[in-house]
């Protein structure tokens, strides 16, 4: 199978150079294609940067809100399909975001891939386990996706057990694509369990059985490698490098990076470590301070108001 990589970019272009500069060095023989989802006036500057580290480029030009991006990345993946990606060399493509860190060869990380079957991270039952997530519960977002569901019963006749994943480890296979690129009212729904259930639809298998763990809000997290809601730290980062079996997939992490850090000696490691450690603590140092001051505060205001003082009269004169 011949696996490709498509790199998603739209955000700080100097970041997305130190991404394709790590994905090039562990992935010298792979094709690396890139989709320009952001704005089309500012495509130079970033193109500029980039062209050195792509095999093709493709720029999404039609003029659409960053949200309605978001909400349909997967239609700027299938556009790009229809308008260059058919005609590339590859079998399976691996959705490559500007905010990821991928620290080891791709053909190593999804070796047991089967030929035509995809890969979505976090695959969950909705109506087991999609409580409280709002693209289902939200009073709007759910009359949308009672809507999708009415549709795809009525048009595919569709009878599985509704799932959504969770968009960010993605791997998918151009069979599927192909399918997927040709689908009526593809705007209906949202793109975490309008794949999944386009797949069910098709008969494409979806992969469950790998290490890409993911989060939703409010689950509770550990070491994250990946997750959702918060970056990734620089410490969970090192320190599944120096253990062989340890993640090299992590999102998200909108730093710059080392390439070569595995050239870094462990002294310097270690000080990377520290040095975010440090940081961490100072945030939350911070953080307390603040809170303490704003419960002075509540106990001056309410000693004040009990002795019927004004409180902005003590405040000036302070």
């Amino acid at each position: 199978m011949k696996l490709a990589i498509l790199f998603w970019f739209y955000k700080k272009p100097l970041i997305c150079k130190n991404r394709l500069k790590i994905l090039r060095k562990h992935n010298p023989k792979i094709h690396i294609y890139g989709l320009y989802g952001g704005n089309p006036a500012q495509k130079d500057i970033f193109i500029s940067q980039l062209t050195d580290y792509l095999d093709d480029c493709y720029t999404f030009e039609y003029n659409a809100a960053s949200y309605w991006k978001w909400c349909n990345g997967d239609l700027l993946i299938t556009e790009w399909y229809r308008q260059c990606g058919q005609y590339l060399p590859w079998d399976s493509i691996v959705i490559v975001q500007w905010d990821m860190l991928i620290l080891a060869p791709i053909e190593k990380l999804f070796s047991n891939l089967p030929h035509g079957q995809i890969l979505l991270s976090g695959v969950r039952s909705i109506e087991k386990e999609a409580q409280g997530w709002e693209w289902v519960t939200a009073p709007e977002k759910r009359d949308k996706y009672l809507q999708f569901l009415s549709y795809i019963k009525k048009h595919y006749n569709y009878s599985h057990d509704p799932v959504f994943c969770i968009f960010i480890v993605v791997v998918l296979s151009r069979i599927f694509l192909e399918k997927y690129s040709k689908i009526t009212n593809p705007e209906l729904g949202f793109l975490e369990y309008r794949l999944p259930i386009y797949a069910q639809i098709f008969g494409i298998e979806i992969v469950t059985n790998h290490p890409f763990r993911t989060y939703l809000p409010g689950d509770k997290i550990s070491d994250t490698v990946i997750s959702v809601g918060r970056q990734i730290s620089l410490k969970n980062i090192v320190k599944n490098l120096l253990i062989p079996s340890g993640a090299r997939f992590f999102h998200p992490y909108c730093n710059y990076f080392p390439v070569n850090i595995e050239r870094l000696p462990n002294i310097l490691r270690n000080m990377l470590v520290w040095a975010d450690l440090l940081s961490t603590a100072i945030l939350q140092f911070i953080k307390r301070v603040n809170q303490i001051k704003k419960c002075c505060k509540a106990l001056i205001c309410n000693m004040l108001s009990k002795y019927k003082i004004n409180m902005e009269t003590f405040f000036k004169k302070k």
